[in-house]
């Protein structure tokens, strides 16, 4: 724990002490790199008012470093853009403090046990590197087909789907059959302003001093593949700096005079209907028929089958392993409840319910008790229940409106934390924190 105040630093030690964890205190930024490098702690509660270093910034070193730590920044200030910062600099959450003991030491077992899992050895053999395709069903077993098909060739490729239906998990796919050995550069089409993204994508040159300046994602994935996640997010107007740069390939790299040659694979990702987005002009046609050469649907867990019990019970014994814990399989009961629920945030949904399990219980079969509580919520509503008293609070409100009912429902039922409910919905916090914002300002 980094805490440059004495009175907050004793307090929260004791509680975490209470809470049954070894503390490790710190007043700076200095104190606290030094302790770290000595202890390799799992989780660091830092407190971005630091006296001798920029917070969010030392954050980032922290979160970067070979360990992983998992870390919860800390502020008294109630700042969106502050929680949008240390979210996106990589803190696992953004605590105001004062905090409540209670919350406090939730938030501090969700990190621990994120951690584990996160970094356990075998952790992501079932998701990662081609294995979120793990089932039997039709739909999946095409998907596959025809990504092995397509992954030698350099056409480019325009994958849509739900929310965490496994689009970028796909993408590093492709690019892993590909044989291309340049490296695999992701840019979320999401961003604060239009400048920020331009460089991300196109690079900046440096400043007067020399420093500053960065190569651009399309000049590091030279060779490689490029992903655009959210393509149909992207502002008109780097629309039509990327339909240049599709139908030349070359660009001027930062601080240049003459363009260059470029040889990058394009993959695109949305949760939008992209044709539909064409339509209404928010997406350039022309951008859309240069980007969507070969077109991939990921399909949501929900018209998959048994895919979703058979997935459950890999992840099973991949996080019980790692937690080691006794589970081998679902009950019936809940085996027939997975087959038969929504799952409206789909693969990353069904993660976050195996990881609650695992976590809280220990057994050889996961019974319907073991259930997140909302997971059962949502179940229970039918035609005559939850379900129709929803669809009749819905009823005549708008998109946005709908939407904001959603995230603020969704932020209440996880106590306030935005980062959690982030995960639950499927979407980056620094999006909620965006909304939350602009809705404060309405």
């Amino acid at each position: 724990m980094i805490e440059p105040l004495p009175g907050t630093r004793e307090r929260l030690k004791q509680v975490l002490r209470d809470g049954g964890h070894a503390v490790i205190a710190a007043g700076t930024a200095a104190e606290g790199q030094a302790r770290f490098h000595k202890t390799g702690p799992e989780v660091v509660l830092l407190d971005l008012r630091l006296p001798d270093a920029d917070g969010v910034a030392f954050l980032k070193t922290l979160v970067e470093h070979p360990s992983r730590p998992t870390v919860i920044a800390l502020s008294p200030d109630v700042s969106v853009p502050l929680a949008v910062e240390a979210v996106r600099a990589g803190a696992f959450e953004f605590l105001i403090v004062p905090v409540e003991d209670r919350l406090l030491l939730e938030a501090v077992k969700r990190a621990v046990a994120i951690h584990r899992l996160r970094n356990a050895p075998s952790l992501g053999a079932v998701m990662e590197s081609g294995h979120f395709l793990f089932g039997s069903s039709r739909q999946i077993r095409e998907v596959e087909k025809k990504v092995r098909s397509l992954a030698g060739s350099a056409a480019r490729v325009f994958i849509t789907g739900e929310i965490s239906t496994g689009k970028s998990l796909c993408a590093r796919m492709i690019h892993e059959h590909s044989g291309r050995r340049g490296r695999f550069v992701t840019v979320n089409c999401v961003s604060d302003t239009t400048e920020a993204l331009e460089a991300e994508l196109f690079g900046r040159p440096p400043g007067r001093d020399g420093t500053g300046g960065s190569p651009g994602a399309v000049l590091l994935a030279n060779g490689g593949t490029l992903f655009l996640d959210n393509v149909c997010e992207l502002p008109m107007k780097l629309q039509s700096r990327l339909l240049r740069f599709v139908e030349t390939s070359a660009i001027t790299p930062p601080g240049a005079s003459a363009p260059r040659s470029v040889d990058v694979r394009i993959i695109c990702a949305t949760t939008r209907d992209p044709r539909q987005e064409a339509r209404a002009g928010r997406f350039r046609e022309d951008l859309f028929y240069r980007l969507n050469v070969i077109g991939i649907h990921m399909p949501p867990l929900r018209e998959r089958g048994n895919d979703a019990v058979e997935i459950a019970e890999a992840l099973l014994q991949e996080f019980g392993a790692a937690e080691k814990r006794r589970f081998k399989r679902l009950s019936p009961e809940v085996a027939n409840l997975f087959n038969n629920f929504s799952w409206p945030g789909n693969l990353r949904q069904l993660m976050n319910v195996m990881q609650h399990i695992i976590v809280l219980h220990d057994a050889e079969a996961v019974t319907r008790d073991m259930l997140p509580g909302d997971l059962l919520a949502s179940e229970s509503g039918g035609p005559g229940g939850a379900a129709a008293d929803l669809n009749q609070l819905l009823q005549g409100k708008t998109l946005a409106e709908v939407e904001r009912f959603v995230i603020e429902a969704t932020i209440e039922r996880t106590k306030g934390s935005v980062t959690r409910a982030a995960r639950i919905l499927g979407v980056s916090p620094s999006t909620l924190y965006r909304r939350l914002d602009a809705w404060k300002k309405d």
